[in-house]
């Protein structure tokens, strides 16, 4: 009965990793192909491109939208305001929670110089009223409710959860991102904050 040295029993193990690294290198170049693909379809940001996704700092991309009064709203003719971008939908319960805590926050700051845009997804205006409606603020919002009706500005702020808020301040340029609910205080400490 022979036994075999410390030595060949790594010289078994190295084999073993040669052999596990060509399937490893291809399953990576795989996905990395399926990146590139879906990444055409889907509009996703080039590997190894810089993002261009609205950050801290940055101008904020400009847009046009509709209003529920059917008046358009334009980002750019809100220079010299603070905006509140809340992108929400009804079908969203945290976007839903805080709704009447944005509306409270638009109603104090307004004579501040604040707007809050409240750019719903992808509704209907009726449905965005009944929705108001039913949670007490549909007759006269303090929030702007407006339409993202083929969800181009949310692509454009690279939105990725609902809801979401980008606080610009009076130049333009976004102070302020928070991903997920937002409390009333919270949002009044940013204002606070961002002149």
């Amino acid at each position: 009965m022979s036994t075999l040295p410390a030595d060949s029993e790594k010289g078994r193990r190295a084999p073993l990793l040669v052999r596990l690294l060509p399937p490893i290198v291809g399953v990576v170049l795989v996905l990395l192909a399926l990146w590139a693909l879906a990444g055409e379809r889907l509009n996703l940001p080039k590997l190894g491109a810089p993002s261009s996704a609205p950050r801290v700092g940055a101008r904020a991309p400009d847009f046009t939208l509709n209003g529920a009064d059917g008046k358009t709203v334009k980002l750019g003719d809100l220079r010299g305001k603070r905006v509140v971008l809340s992108f929400w939908a009804t079908w969203c319960p945290p976007c839903r929670a805080e709704m009447p805590d944005l509306d409270r926050v638009a109603r104090d700051y307004r004579d501040q110089g604040v707007e809050v845009l409240a750019i719903d997804q992808l509704e209907s205006p009726d449905r965005v009223a009944s929705f108001l409606s039913e949670i007490g603020i549909g007759a006269s919002p303090a929030i702007v409710p407006v339409f993202d009706s083929e969800g181009t500005v949310a692509q454009d702020y690279r939105v990725t959860a609902l809801p979401s808020t980008f606080v610009v301040d009076a130049e333009g340029v976004i102070r302020d991102v928070t991903l997920g609910p937002l409390s009333e205080s919270s949002l009044r400490a940013k204002l606070e904050r961002i002149r």
